[in-house]
């Protein structure tokens, strides 16, 4: 008996399946990087630990650009943005109880992240086949990503929100001033 593949799942492959073929023709890795442990990955991102840089894994940087800058324990910007060491010491606290509950997801996306580059670069999986390991990535990634906008919601719920408006105003110019013209 002859199964029968959902339309979704032909238009996921397909498509995945060209994106990643594209991006193996210009680079020869499924991301559009050269190194795969640089931390660089598809732009809409943002944060690896020195602890993930030490470790040598890519996690939730090859979804987000680097961005090493603890701002919450920095003298002088918690001076401009008047946040008080209680403050600091929550958002410090919030930030590593992330670190520690998606290490295991940070290290699975760095496997399934190699297999995907790998089936990409061998094009010797069927289109069904890339689609399922396709799908495995992009629903970890998509954990990853969630956890990080819970992490960040949270973060801003410690302040108030004149260092919110603060905090907003100084990432456009930092991100303006890197020349991604004010693009977070």
């Amino acid at each position: 008996m002859k199964s029968r593949i959902p339309r979704y799942l032909w238009i996921v492959g397909a498509l995945a399946v060209a994106l990643a073929l594209a991006a193996v023709a210009t680079t020869g890795d499924v991301w559009g990087r050269t190194d795969q442990r640089s931390g660089g990955g598809p732009p809409a991102a943002q944060s690896r630990s020195g602890d993930q840089q030490r470790q040598g894994g890519r996690g939730l940087s090859s979804v987000l650009p680097p961005e090493r800058w603890e701002w919450w324990k920095d003298p002088e910007f918690k001076k401009d943005v008047r946040l008080t060491d209680a403050q600091s010491a929550r958002i410090d606290q919030i930030f590593r109880e992330r670190q520690r509950a998606y290490v295991l997801y940070n290290a699975e996306f760095d496997k399934v992240s190699d297999d995907t580059n790998r089936m990409a670069a061998e094009r010797t999986a069927s289109i069904e086949e890339f689609a399922l390991q396709a799908s495995r990535m992009e629903a970890l990634r998509a954990k990853l990503l969630e956890s990080r906008w819970i992490m960040l919601y949270r973060i801003s719920k410690e302040l108030t929100p004149e260092q919110y408006k603060k905090l907003d105003e100084f990432r456009s110019r930092r991100a303006q001033s890197r020349g991604r013209g004010g693009q977070r």
